[in-house]
């Protein structure tokens, strides 16, 4: 790993938060009630939930996403270090974490072309280079980090070494592959 990699990576475990934003139908019955109940501090690292009778409770995290965050920003905080640190030949890991429809896999993958083209089509929008755009805004984590672990495999040549196992793995994968055709 780089000296300057090292110096700046505390190695600790990261802990992020992303606010969902709030549906429409909700958005309009309840006009931000919420407001009170949940309090972001001023630096994005802390937040304070009501509780029962007053009183409140402050988590701390590394960094708190608000509603409006895109899907790049977050890329660039959260898995942009950690595919770095893949490609200099270290291990990664990171963990999605939460109650069902709060967002898990829109973070991840993001929104398909065919729910954006959808939502076009709803809002009377029928130009394709406006699905595409919208599409290259709301990629998601798991899509950003292959694009740019493919792109510096494929164009740096400090990886060339990536490269050729990739070459080699896709070639034994075909292989298997009309391998198991001939058998069936």
């Amino acid at each position: 790993m780089d000296e300057n990699k090292e110096k700046n990576n505390d190695n600790h475990i990261k802990v992020f938060l992303r606010l969902k934003p709030k549906e429409k139908s909700i958005q309009k019955n309840n006009e931000d009630n919420d407001i009170d109940c949940l309090k972001i501090s001023t630096d994005n690292k802390s937040i304070n939930l009501c509780l029962s009778k007053g009183k409140e409770s402050q988590f701390i995290f590394d960094k708190i996403f608000d509603r409006i965050e895109n899907q790049k920003n977050i890329f660039n905080e959260v898995a942009l270090p950690l595919c770095s640190y893949v490609l200099d030949g270290y291990n990664s890991t990171f963990v999605l974490y939460g109650k069902k429809s709060t967002g898990k896999t829109y973070t991840l993958l993001g929104k398909s072309i065919q729910e954006i083209q959808k939502e076009f089509q709803e809002n009377g929008n029928h130009e394709e280079n406006n699905y595409y755009n919208e599409y290259l805004n709301n990629k998601g984590i798991l899509v950003n980090c292959l694009e740019y672990i493919f792109n510096n495999i494929f164009l740096d040549s400090k990886y060339n070494h990536f490269h050729f196992l990739a070459n080699l793995y896709l070639m034994l994968q075909k292989r298997q592959c009309n391998q198991r055709s001939v058998v069936s």
